[in-house]
């Protein structure tokens, strides 16, 4: 490499770089989003005492980082939900009062009905149930 801090190389040409480079930066903010989403979600302080502790920790913040963003893409689509960061999540979606009641063999969700952010939170559970089941 010729000087310090040179991105550039005598065995790539230099087109093989900007192409690099054009990559990384465009992927840049995704990851930035990730990073942030993930420290929200939990992974900002860990709160075990152990390595493999905080390893399943880190384990259990990335699976509902991942359910998050499924959740969003698949369940509130056509609205604005669908960009809402953790906290706003947490406080207008998960955060609804609901209790579970089982009658005649089926399991039903009532839902507090004054809550603004009811319809938003029914509307995406019948999405994400008329999806085809696996298998």
């Amino acid at each position: 490499m010729t000087g310090t801090g040179s991105l550039r190389s005598r065995r790539t040409p230099p087109e093989v770089n900007s192409l690099f480079l054009s990559y990384v930066t465009a992927a840049g903010p995704r990851c930035e989003d990730r990073i942030r989403i993930s420290k929200d979600t939990g992974l900002n302080n860990l709160p075990l005492h152990g390595f493999n502790q905080n390893q399943i920790w880190c384990a259990i913040v990335a699976i509902a980082v991942e359910l998050t963003a499924w959740m969003q893409m698949l369940a509130l689509t056509r609205h604005d939900a669908r960009r809402w960061e953790p906290k706003r999540l947490r406080l207008r979606l998960f955060s609804i009062p609901a209790t579970l009641v089982r009658t005649a063999r089926q399991i039903r969700l009532h839902v507090a009905e004054q809550n603004p952010w009811a319809a938003l939170m029914l509307t995406a559970i019948s999405r994400l149930d008329q999806l085809a089941a696996p298998g």
